[in-house]
């Protein structure tokens, strides 16, 4: 089979709700990942012989994408800003939108990483990819990062190692327990998505990314919100900071909960669609 032949295959198993454009591009996700080839250079290779172990590389991942699963699951890795973060089923695969306003936390935080070490605790770590951008770009950074998931926090920990980037990471229902010491900064992309927005959701996710990472019961949709604000109170050190990410559909009913609970300077920052997506605030 040469790669104009294997190229053909792929794009011909196309499902019919996916993009055109969406598909192709899986394809030359995994051609520049199991050939070492750019698109560019794919193409200038038409008429080349694909290497066995390719074509059959490529055709076990049509096959699990065409079981709804994740790119970034099939390859065991995705990026977030510039680290290349391992991930698998026990973990949330990280969002665009997430990577936004991680850049907004560490462009803000970084004045103060200058002249002084900063304590920073995220709660729901998953791979680690927020806790760990942040100790990448605020060396001076002391981060604890919790997670209730035990396989989670394996990923988490090997990303660590992976990157050379030193995090304490706990196992921790922080709907229970908290952790001790206090904190400069309170970071969480915490479970928000309500049971009855599963409608909206695509297969991908649904089928193959952790329910424990994404849902809320529909009757208590601020369920970890509610604990961050009331816990921040005491993890918090004067003048801390928090970040959270938040359901686009919920934002007014976050921002009150804050600031019913104390916290100043609430507010909401919209994501690169123009959506509610993150919330900032001050104790």
């Amino acid at each position: 089979m040469n790669n104009q032949q294997l190229r053909t295959q792929f794009i011909s198993q196309r499902p019919d709700p996916m993009e055109g454009s969406e598909w192709e591009h899986l394809f030359y996700t995994l051609i520049s990942d199991y050939a070492g080839l750019s698109r560019f250079q794919f193409v200038q290779q038409l008429n080349d012989e694909t290497p066995v172990e390719v074509v059959h590389q490529v055709q076990i991942a049509l096959q699990r994408l065409m079981d709804h699963e994740p790119i970034q699951y099939i390859l065991g890795y995705t990026q977030f800003l510039d680290l290349t973060i391992n991930v698998g089923p026990g973990v949330l695969i990280p969002r665009p939108e997430t990577e936004e306003w991680v850049s907004m936390l560490i462009s803000s935080e970084s004045n103060s990483a200058d002249d002084e070490t900063i304590k920073v605790l995220e709660v729901g770590t998953g791979s680690g990819c927020i806790a760990l951008s942040i100790k990448h770009h605020l060396a001076g950074a002391e981060v604890t990062a919790l997670d209730l998931s035990l396989e989670a926090l394996k990923i988490a920990r090997g990303n660590a190692g992976k990157l050379g980037l030193n995090c304490e990471f706990l196992q921790m229902d922080f709907t229970k327990a908290s952790p001790s010491g206090t904190f400069d900064v309170l970071v969480s992309n915490p479970p928000y998505v309500r049971r009855s927005e599963a409608q909206w959701m695509r297969p991908n996710v649904l089928e193959h990314e952790p329910d424990l990472a994404l849902f809320v019961p529909d009757d208590d949709a601020l369920l970890f919100y509610r604990h961050l604000a009331v816990k921040g109170r005491k993890l918090l050190n004067p003048g801390g900071r928090i970040y959270l990410e938040i359901n686009e559909y919920l934002s007014v009913e976050v921002s009150e909960l804050f600031e019913d609970q104390g916290y100043e300077q609430v507010q909401v920052h919209n994501d690169l669609f123009g959506k509610p997506r993150c919330l900032t605030a001050m104790f």
